[in-house]
């Protein structure tokens, strides 16, 4: 489940103290665009311990934040605590971080120096070694935004001089080196938020619509996958999910993981891309 970073430093704040069911629905229900239900704030629990590895106990009506000197659960807290202390402090959240679960202790350093460079705009150069090459490519970017998408993080900055999205795996980010130059808030366009995952930001947003059968509509209302996600029961017994978001490869992944039986209303381009994805698979099997 991923965690707004204002959202997830005031419910890490109330555990520290220890803090009752009620209080902490309190705080889902002041919290803009977040469900108030038990349902949400137990999958909200459930992510901080399993995904953050946070030690979180339940004790005389109470959920605190237990510190056990010496655990490595202790590491994993104060790692994830002062990640999120850095991500709370900045201007633009929640729009800035996508929280996922913390990957590996060695990112934080380069998350750490992205984080303050999105909170400060600061114009950075970036060494950047991808898949393809062995050897790093230099390029001057504004960082916008991070996102943590499919286990790995992403940084979505402005390529410059040209000013186009272009979106760098932070595990595969060489060397950055911070600018004396600094940007005001409206410089360069806001990051699209009509994205499921990281690819095809240039893309417009089209009106997805799928039909599905009753269980993936039950599924579908207890996992969102983007803010503008509508999921209606229709009167056959089956359910109508729709999004406003760009054709991508992530969207076609999603739905290609589901196992439940659907069907592809609109657009016909999904359609289209949907079988061509398909008959690659096969041909990769069949080879």
């Amino acid at each position: 489940m991923k965690l707004d970073a204002r959202l997830t430093e005031n419910i890490t704040n109330a555990l520290h103290n220890g803090a009752s069911k009620e209080e902490l629905l309190e705080l889902l229900r002041v919290h803009p665009g977040t469900g108030s239900t038990v349902k949400t704030l137990e999958r909200i629990l459930y992510t901080l311990r399993y995904d953050y590895n946070l030690d979180i106990e339940y004790r005389d009506k109470q959920y605190k934040l237990h510190h056990n000197t010496g655990s490595s659960k202790l590491n994993a807290s104060n790692l994830f605590l002062q990640y999120s202390q850095i991500a709370g402090e900045m201007v633009d959240t929640p729009d800035s971080v996508d929280f996922g679960p913390i990957s590996k202790t060695a990112d934080m350093t380069r998350l750490r120096e992205l984080i303050v460079a999105i909170k400060t705009r600061n114009r950075i150069m970036m060494h950047y070694r991808s898949f393809r090459s062995d050897d790093s490519t230099r390029y001057s970017i504004a960082p916008r935004s991070l996102k943590f998408w499919n286990y790995r993080w992403y940084l979505i900055a402005v390529k410059l001089p040209d000013e186009d999205f272009r979106i760098f795996g932070v595990d595969r980010i060489v060397k950055l080196s911070p600018t004396s130059d600094f940007f005001e808030k409206d410089t360069y366009p806001k990051v699209p938020s009509h994205i499921i995952g990281v690819s095809n930001y240039s893309e417009p947003a089209e009106d997805i619509v799928i039909q599905i059968d009753p269980y993936g509509g039950q599924m579908f209302q207890s996992l969102s996958y983007h803010p503008s996600q509508r999921v209606t029961k229709l009167e056959n017994g089956n359910y109508k999910v729709t999004w406003q978001v760009a054709v991508n490869k992530e969207l076609i992944e999603l739905l290609c993981s589901i196992h439940q039986e659907f069907k592809i209303i609109k657009p016909t381009s999904l359609k289209v891309q949907m079988n061509e994805h398909i008959e690659r698979l096969s041909r990769n099997l069949s080879a």
